[in-house]
């Protein structure tokens, strides 16, 4: 398995920035952008997106502890799992 410091790994993140900035740029652009970037000035708007990002994860990590507890636990199978 490949560690956080692998060449392959930091050049996926690397790419992922740079395609992050150059989506930004780009949108900046556009008449009709698909996402306004410039919503993210506003406090109220840029802290309900961090609030929902943060939610997400934690939510998405919660989930994925309780199919490995549900598995390894409790013994159920990966149906029996994903119907609990």
């Amino acid at each position: 398995t490949r560690g956080w410091t692998d060449v392959v790994v930091l050049g996926c993140m690397g790419a992922g920035v740079v395609l992050a900035v150059l989506f930004a740029l780009l949108q900046l652009r556009r008449t009709h952008p698909l996402l306004d970037v410039r919503l993210f000035r506003r406090a109220d708007f840029a802290t309900g997106a961090v609030g929902i990002t943060f939610l997400f994860i934690a939510n998405f990590g919660f989930f994925y502890v309780e199919m490995q507890f549900m598995q390894l636990v409790m013994g159920y199978s990966a149906l029996e799992t994903a119907f609990a």
